[in-house]
């Protein structure tokens, strides 16, 4: 993997977190899932974001999904 491409990545996993992080303090839960679903797609092996997403299912009361990424971020720990 070229370095600029790295790079790109990086960046756009932080944007799609910061954005997610802006959902979830103002309640929209679903942009929330959305953006942490696409950023676990990049790195399904970054508890933060697990941990995120997790959070975002558990507000929006959908707790087995919330689960199964606790327990990934648990896994992953």
């Amino acid at each position: 993997m070229s370095r600029v491409f790295a790079a790109v990545l990086v960046a756009a996993i932080s944007l799609l977190v910061s954005r997610a992080q802006e959902a979830l303090k103002a309640h929209d839960y679903d942009s929330a899932q959305g953006l942490l679903e696409k950023a676990v797609a990049i790195r399904p092996a970054d508890p933060e974001i697990r941990y995120l997403l997790g959070r975002a299912y558990g507000e929006d009361k959908k707790y087995q999904a919330a689960v199964k990424h606790f327990r990934e971020v648990l896994k992953l720990a």
